[in-house]
């Protein structure tokens, strides 16, 4: 019989934190030598809808419920972590660690926002009546909410460095917290605005999104609004630090063993 024993050099872990926002996370940490190793995380993020402090159906006008609302968020994160071991008196995975990691995540983001806007008696006369009892007469055309879908991407590259400990007890269980990190991030937040309720000018639309996007100094200028005959496509790159302080990015996992007989 020969027994081949994985337990003390692969550790298989449940990220349980992220499933507060709905996101499954799984790691696997590989010891490499006495005070070193590398870990793999990946995240998926089951389709669902935003919680209601982050997005509320209710304040987006439906007119009578005829209009159908987006409201979900899917995506993927993946991340690699080297990890050194600092203390002298344990071997890996037992202790304090100091790990440089990079990260990629990827969001996909659709929901439905209500938009102010000008119509003409032309685009009056042609809105359902319940849109029409939503719009006020201005003297030169009709004020009202127009209903638009936002189908939204966010990417996101990150690195930096991060201290941590990790518990080991009973030779099976592990819990492992991360208690500080330092890093920087660089998203590209990518946009399409478009709405099925109103023939809308979507150049009139794209140069009102423009106007207002110019109002935020950090990325006003690195962003690009192009407009299309059916939507208004907006990108907006921005880098941003990335600080953890005291968060609680703990894993519990099992340590197993694997036997092969012979």
């Amino acid at each position: 019989m020969v027994s081949v024993t994985y337990a003390q050099k692969n550790n298989f872990k449940v990220n349980l934190v992220p499933a507060v926002w709905g996101e499954i996370r799984l790691g696997y940490e590989r010891v490499l030598g006495e005070n070193q190793s590398f870990q793999l995380n990946f995240g998926m993020m089951v389709p669902h809808e935003l919680p209601t402090f982050i997005y509320d159906e209710a304040d987006v006008e439906d007119y009578g419920g005829t209009a159908d609302l987006q409201n979900k968020i899917s995506g993927f994160s993946v991340s690699g972590e080297y990890r050194f071991y600092t203390s002298s008196s344990k071997d890996a995975p037992r202790g304090f660690y100091v790990a440089p990691f990079l990260k990629y995540n990827k969001y996909k983001i659709e929901t439905s926002a209500g938009f102010g806007y000008e119509a003409t008696v032309e685009e009056y006369l042609d809105l359902t009546p319940e849109q029409q009892e939503t719009a006020t007469f201005n003297g030169l055309g009709y004020d009202l909410d127009v209903t638009g879908n936002f189908d939204a991407e966010l990417r996101q590259m990150g690195l930096g460095l991060m201290i941590g400990y990790q518990w080991l007890i009973a030779d099976r269980i592990s819990i492992d917290w991360t208690f500080f990190g330092l890093g920087v991030d660089s998203y590209l937040f990518e946009v399409d605005i478009s709405t099925e309720e109103i023939d809308v000018d979507y150049q009139e639309w794209g140069n009102e999104i423009e106007e207002e996007v110019k109002e935020f100094d950090y990325i006003g200028d690195k962003t690009d609004v192009t407009v299309y005959s059916d939507k208004v496509s907006v990108k907006a790159p921005f880098v941003l630090p990335n600080f953890k302080f005291a968060f609680v990015y703990w894993s519990c996992f099992l340590k197993v063993k694997f036997n092969a007989l012979s």
